[in-house]
């Protein structure tokens, strides 16, 4: 064992075998944040080396710690999902650009969305995790934005939601269509001209219906 590391602030001398007091110090720094915090291995060691330690006596300090790094995905995983929604892919994506594994973010993921969060792939479940996230983030774009009923759902498959909880969660909010194309119609009138007919052909292929576009274009006066 390092000498220079006294036994008596050593929570655990096996595990710090060979630590010089720098990598010791790196140590407990990273158990502190794992306390408060979920971190991947290289997010992690990257927090460390944004501290000042060198990339060796990071990894050796993250290397000397017994962490579940299927279990910190999982942590984070819940951690996004309590501000935000996500699809299943999309959050795996996250949990990937933080560090995590393919492996260990799917698992993550897995474990925060629960036993029903597989239907974020497409499965049953009915108001899944994966749903309820999709109807959010449906609920969020009709805020700030106008969108055809398919025009919304191509925007949640973009997302990462399947084609079937995309399609569920934009049937679940009972958006008004025809309102939808008539706010869409008058974003249109607000940077450029347009006839009426062209007004109709654009709101169509947006994807609103006819008689909805035609209701749009009305709406605005044309």
């Amino acid at each position: 064992m390092n000498t220079d590391i006294p036994d008596e602030v050593l929570d655990d001398p096996d595990e710090a075998l060979d630590l010089t007091t720098t990598q010791f110090e790196a140590r407990e720094s990273a158990e502190s944040y794992l306390a408060f915090a979920a971190f991947s291995r290289s997010g992690l060691i990257d927090q460390l080396k944004f501290e000042g330690f060198s990339k060796a006596d990071a990894t050796a300090a993250v290397d000397s710690l017994n962490v579940d790094w299927n279990e910190q995905a999982a942590k984070s995983a819940e951690s996004y999902l309590n501000t935000s929604s996500f699809s299943r892919s999309g959050l795996i994506e996250q949990l990937a650009y933080e560090g995590f594994s393919q492996s260990q973010a799917e698992y993550g993921v897995d474990a925060a969305f629960g036993d029903s969060g597989g239907a974020g792939d497409g499965g049953g479940g009915g108001d899944s995790v994966s749903r309820q996230n999709a109807i959010e983030s449906a609920e969020s774009y009709l805020q700030y934005a106008a969108f055809s009923r398919s025009g919304l759902i191509e925007q949640l498959e973009y997302e990462g939601y399947s084609s079937a909880d995309a399609t569920y969660a934009v049937d679940s909010v009972n958006a008004n269509w025809k309102e939808q194309a008539a706010k869409s119609a008058e974003s249109y009138l607000e940077f450029s001209s347009f006839s009426r007919s062209e007004l109709i052909d654009q709101l169509v292929y947006e994807g609103f219906s006819r008689s909805e576009a035609e209701y749009g274009a009305a709406a605005v006066g044309l």
